[in-house]
Formats: C-alpha cells, structure tokens, sequence
C-alpha cells in the first residue's frame, strides 16, 4: 500500500483570519432565512401563466384518456335457479 506524505506545515503558516468573514456568513445567513419567492405563486405573472398551462394541459390528457377508452359492455344478471326443490 502508498504512503502519503502530508505537509502540515504549510497549513500552519497560513493565516486562518484571512478566512474569517463574519459579515458574509451572516449575509448568507440572513438571505437563507427570507422566502425563496418574494411573491406569492399565484401573483408572479410568469408562474401562474405556467401553472394555468399546465393544469390544461393534465385535464386534456385525462379528458382525451377517458374518450380513448371503449366502455365495457354492461353484463346481463342471469336469473338464479330455484332451489326451493320444486322440480
């Protein structure tokens, strides 16, 4: 098996504060907490056309589904025996 020579020394001279960025992490924070979407779906224009369009188009499909499909023919009751013993 490899041996792999790892050199901690270089990582020890580097300045840690330099990746100290409170203010970032912060922001980042703050703009994880706020709403993905400003507007509500329904509001935003471009979302609602999308959502109207897509709704039409699964109704078509199951409409057109159900036209597709033959009925199934009805079947007849047959009338049970009489088994009262009367021949």
């Amino acid at each position: 098996m490899r041996k792999y020579k790892l050199d901690n020394k270089a990582k020890k001279d580097e300045d840690p504060s330099k990746y100290k960025d409170f203010g970032k992490l912060v922001t980042n924070y703050e703009s994880t907490l706020k709403r993905v979407h400003k507007k509500p779906l329904y509001k935003d224009p471009k979302a609602f056309l999308a959502l109207l369009v897509f709704l039409l188009i699964l109704i078509l499909v199951l409409k057109s589904d159900e036209e597709s499909t033959p009925p199934e023919p009805a079947q007849q009751e047959q009338p049970l025996p009489d088994n009262s013993g009367n021949p």
